[in-house]
């Protein structure tokens, strides 16, 4: 039932993934993606495969009139659309193009999911996916020339927040669905723990395990690493951005309390207190400091020490190359859960 004095909630009519005529102004000229365009179509303008064309992001131009109903696709053919866009991702090898494409999509989805002010359980099913998505290739596409991870940082958060705003108005919400959104937050604030805090006392009747928090708060970073570890793929994902940052900080830390001309420490026990692929990583991550080593050891004397060495390098975790799921991450993406919020 609708509240009195509010506008009439729009219902979506189009129940294709992209509305007839975009799809044909879009063909007309030349602004296909090569995923939306028939198989064997050559030229300036090939032809639009209506299976695979999905509606595009574009931003509300000032004056103009709302969408037409005929132009917005109703819940389940937002559902249908994140469905098949997850099911573009089987395939790292071509996971720019991917990342690319998708995200434009989802955008275009969120967008008409605040349009149609689809309810909130139902916002829950459509975000996780986005949520996992954006985490997932995140990592995938962190050494990429052309990646930005402050601009997918944008996009994950909006999703998460949405999914914690949901959460809050749907206390019938499954609690497999409730965990994996929270941990998801805690992982990605773990330096910021008032803000974790105020999350888990507005779901009193949720168990987290606040173990890596109360480590993180005690700068216990070595527990912190062997911790994240043992996480499942997408929270342990989701933390690892904070565990770059950290290394750079623990290599000052050591270099500063353990300063002599004499001090030096072994470069594989480095490597695996701060869970480093290899002991070449170490090497480079001291280069990048200014923390002079020779082949076995570091020497931790600070008046080399490179108090700002710009942004921390994106060095691959063998905690998450171990999951062979990101090498085809379409089902880590869909989730799979066996809940019944998930089903549909």
């Amino acid at each position: 039932m609708e509240r009195m004095g509010s506008p009439p909630q729009i219902r979506g009519t189009c129940m294709e993934m992209c509305p007839e005529g975009e799809l044909l102004l879009r063909q007309r000229e030349g602004l296909l993606h090569r995923f939306e365009i028939v198989e064997g179509s050559k030229g300036k303008r090939p032809l639009a495969d209506p299976l695979k064309t999905v509606k595009c992001f574009a931003r509300p131009a000032a004056g103009m009139p709302p969408a037409a109903p005929s132009d917005l696709r109703p819940k389940e053919v937002l559902l249908n659309t994140v469905k098949y866009l997850m099911n573009l991702c089987n395939d790292a090898s071509n996971a720019w193009e991917v990342f690319e494409f998708v995200t434009d999509r989802l955008r275009a989805i969120r967008q008409e999911m605040t349009i149609l002010r689809v309810p909130p359980e139902y916002c829950l099913i459509l975000l996780q996916p986005m949520m996992r998505f954006h985490i997932v290739y995140g990592y995938i596409l962190s050494n990429h020339s052309r990646y930005d991870n402050t601009l997918n940082l944008a996009h994950l958060n909006e999703c998460l927040h949405k999914c914690l705003d949901c959460l809050e108005v749907c206390p019938s919400t499954c609690d497999i669905c409730v965990q994996h959104i929270l941990n998801i937050y805690v992982s990605m604030n773990l330096n910021n723990p008032e803000s974790v805090i105020r999350i888990i006392d507005k779901m009193p009747n949720q168990k987290i395990d606040l173990k890596l928090l109360n480590c993180w708060s005690q700068k216990n970073f070595i527990r912190v690493f062997h911790l994240a570890a043992k996480l499942e793929v997408i929270p342990k994902i989701a933390i690892y951005s904070l565990l770059i940052k950290i290394r750079d900080e623990c290599l000052k830390n050591i270099c500063i309390g353990f300063n002599s001309v004499n001090s030096k420490f072994s470069i594989k026990r480095l490597a695996c207190m701060f869970s480093y692929n290899t002991v070449e990583d170490v090497k480079k991550h001291l280069t990048r400091l200014g923390i002079s080593f020779n082949e076995d050891f570091a020497f931790f004397n600070c008046k080399d020490l490179i108090q700002n060495p710009g942004s921390p390098v994106n060095y691959r975790w063998w905690a998450i190359d171990s999951e062979h799921c990101l090498k085809s991450p379409r089902d880590l993406l869909l989730g799979n859960f066996a809940c019944d919020c998930h089903k549909s």
